[in-house]
C-alpha cells in the first residue's frame, strides 16, 4: 500500500528544512516510520568530483549504490523531473508516512512555511501554515516553529494513514500507552510469531492477552474462574 504523503512547501530560506526535520523527529518519536523526499532545484550533489560515487556516476553508470554498515544510498538517472507520486510509488514498503520537502505543484496535502517571499501563484491543498505572517487564509490552522508536536497532532487527525492493521493496546502499570501504526504491527507480528512455535495454540487466535510481571486477580490469569 502506498503511504500517505505530506509536502512541506515555502520560498527559499523560509525554514522548510527546519520544519521537516522537526516533524520527522516528532513523528519517529511517536513510533512512525517516516520516509523523506527532497526536491533539489539546482541538481543533486554527489559530493566532491574525486569521490568514488561521483566518479562512477560521471563515467556513465545508470545508477550508483553506496553501501556501508547501517546505511545504503542509491543515485539513478531519470528522464526529466519525476513527479512526487512516482517517487513515492518507487519507495520500499514499510513506511507509515512520506514527508516531502518541496513539490508545491503536487496534489498531496501541504504544510506552508511562510518566508520573506510569498509563493506565487497560490497553491492548493494547504492544511496548515507555519510562521508569523497573515496568509494564506484565516480558516487554515497556524503553528509556530516550536509547535511541531501540535502540528503532528493535526497531521494524525487530517491525514489517513491507511492502517488496517491489528487492534493492539498496551497498558503499563494500569496506564494506557499510545501506539503508532508501525508499533501495533510490530507487536502483533512478534507475539503471533512466537505463538506459532508453541503447541496447543490455535492457528489463528482471535484474542491474545500477554502479561509480563506478577499477574493479579484482575488479569483473569488466576487459578479460579
Amino acid at each position: 500500500m502506498t503511504p500517505p504523503v505530506v509536502a512541506i512547501i515555502g520560498s527559499s530560506d523560509s525554514g522548510k528544512t527546519r520544519v521537516a526535520t522537526a516533524l520527522i523527529r516528532a513523528l519517529t518519536g511517536r513510533g512512525y516510520r517516516v520516509a523523506a523526499v527532497k526536491h533539489c532545484h539546482d541538481g543533486l550533489d554527489l559530493g566532491p568530483p574525486e569521490k568514488d560515487s561521483a566518479l562512477l556516476f560521471a563515467a556513465g553508470a545508470t545508477s550508483v549504490t553506496a553501501s556501508s554498515p547501517g546505511q545504503v544510498s542509491t543515485v539513478a538517472r531519470v528522464d526529466g523531473d519525476l513527479e512526487l507520486e512516482r517517487i513515492v510509488a518507487s519507495l520500499d514498503g514499510g513506511h507509515d508516512l512520506v514527508l516531502a520537502e518541496g513539490f508545491k505543484r503536487s496534489g498531496v496535502p501541504k504544510v506552508l512555511v511562510e518566508g520573506p517571499e510569498a509563493i506565487t501563484p497560490p497553491v492548493d491543498g494547504v492544511i496548515a501554515v507555519v510562521g508569523e505572517g497573515s496568509g494564506p487564509g484565516a480558516d487554515i490552522p497556524r503553528f509556530g516553529f516550536d509547535d511541531m508536536n501540535a502540528l503532528v497532532g493535526l497531521i494524525e487527525e487530517r491525514i489517513p494513514t491507511g492502517n488496517d492493521g491489528p487492534d493492539v493496546s498496551l497498558v503499563v502499570d494500569g496506564a494506557p500507552v499510545g501506539l503508532a501504526p508501525f508499533a501495533t504491527t510490530a507487536f502483533d507480528g512478534v507475539v503471533r510469531g512466537l505463538l506459532a512455535s508453541l503447541k496447543g495454540v490455535p492457528a489463528v487466535p482471535r484474542h491474545i492477552r500477554l502479561v509480563i510481571g506478577k499477574a493479579s486477580a484482575n488479569d483473569g490469569l488466576g487459578g479460579g474462574g
